[in-house]
């Protein structure tokens, strides 16, 4: 992690750990699983890098039981992962 973190900082890039922002280390990978499922149930393209975004994965129903999937989510263009303190610090910016 530590070259990871140089490695981005001589290109302008923070990192930060996931404790940070108050994820477990430990459950940082079934989190992004559960996001990324969220998204595929709900028609939400995601991109990742410099590909376009598309729905990540397939929901397979049962042999012998349709697949319901819900209408997608109205108004959703692209998804943003951002800290929690951000809007706070950006409302005291502002006034």
């Amino acid at each position: 992690m530590e070259r990871i973190a140089a490695h981005a900082a001589r290109r302008g890039i923070r990192t930060r750990s996931t404790a940070e922002l108050g994820i477990d280390p430990g459950a940082k990978e079934s989190l992004l699983f559960a996001l990324i499922g969220f998204c595929t149930w709900h028609g939400v393209p995601l991109a990742i890098g410099p590909t376009p975004a598309r729905i990540a994965g397939r929901i397979t129903p049962a042999p012998g039981r349709p697949l319901r999937m819900p209408e997608p989510l109205p108004g959703i263009a692209s998804l943003e992962v951002a800290d929690a303190a951000a809007p706070a610090a950006a409302a005291s910016a502002a006034s």
